[in-house]
């Protein structure tokens, strides 16, 4: 009974005394029940952005420790209801989406309905990440909190409507929740640098995981590859990468540009395939997706 409920299978929003049974008793045999509430791609071999990443190759790296039994709590635009399902050792918990923007999803009955559920789930340690963070503000369980960006200025450069207001409403939420938090892992020292005179808690300077394959991956040196991976989108400046490789072309410099990475806007997509095709740059530059 119990593998077929870890397995793919929805359950009600408001888990009644047998289900809940039914999930501790799969951890009952681990010290530490570990709740990383992030977002986690449907598909871990297809994560959408750096925080997607990242929370794909902690959760399996951490997954293979006997003393934590890991369980992700995400949410998800595509389900209607809670959906269980196991991923290298981890149970996976989607809670629906039900928010228009990231705004009112981190502030709404979605912020609500979670913070239900991680008191019916009852982890020893919450790790939140992003947005997520805000969302579980207070909590009394034990937490720790990891910043990956800025959020205010992400939605300040995102060019869309109303996205100064909405900047100014997201670095007040920002900066109280950094307040907040007892313990925050800060990813770079310019994440570090932003917590000065804010953060009232303990952190802590770790470097964001990457998978093992990386190290496993064989040089080819010598050929003048530059690789970004990142959104093709105004926040990430891809039309001021396409420009400066542009000038590197023009020095005489050989070399070649590879952009992987998923497009969130479909105009500067082709503001970016136009810049590329204007200045004569197709042979030069490769958009892998």
């Amino acid at each position: 009974m119990i593998r077929n409920l870890i397995e793919k299978q929805s359950v009600d929003l408001n888990p009644d005394d047998n289900v809940r049974n039914e999930v501790v008793a799969v951890s009952s045999d681990f010290p530490l029940k570990l709740a990383m509430v992030t977002s986690f791609p449907a598909d871990p071999a297809k994560p959408g952005g750096g925080v997607e990443a990242v929370s794909v190759n902690l959760v399996r790296s951490l997954a293979k420790f006997p003393e934590l039994k890991v369980h992700v709590v995400t949410t998800d635009h595509a389900c209607q209801t809670l959906e269980l399902s196991t991923w290298e050792n981890a149970t996976i918990h989607r809670l629906p989406w039900t928010a228009t923007r990231v705004l009112s999803h981190t502030l709404g009955s979605d912020r609500l309905h979670l913070r239900r559920y991680l008191d019916w789930l009852s982890p020893d340690l919450i790790h939140s990440h992003d947005f997520y963070g805000i969302m579980v503000r207070r909590i009394p369980q034990p937490r720790i909190f990891t910043i990956h960006g800025f959020i205010a200025d992400d939605t300040r450069l995102a060019g869309r409507p109303w996205c100064f207001l909405r900047s100014k409403l997201w670095a007040i939420l920002e900066h109280h929740n950094w307040a907040d938090q007892p313990h925050i892992i800060a990813i770079s020292p310019y994440v570090r640098e932003h917590l000065k005179g804010i953060s009232k808690g303990t952190i802590y300077d770790v470097d964001n995981p990457i998978s093992e394959h990386f190290f496993n991956l064989k040089r080819n040196a010598g050929h003048n590859i530059i690789f970004s991976a990142a959104t093709i989108c105004p926040r990430k400046n891809t039309l001021g990468l396409v420009e400066a490789f542009r000038l590197l072309i023009k020095k005489g410099v050989h070399a070649q540009l590879r952009l992987a990475g998923k497009s969130t806007d479909i105009d500067y997509e082709q503001s970016v395939r136009q810049a590329i095709q204007h200045a004569q740059l197709d042979r030069y530059v490769t958009l892998l997706g």
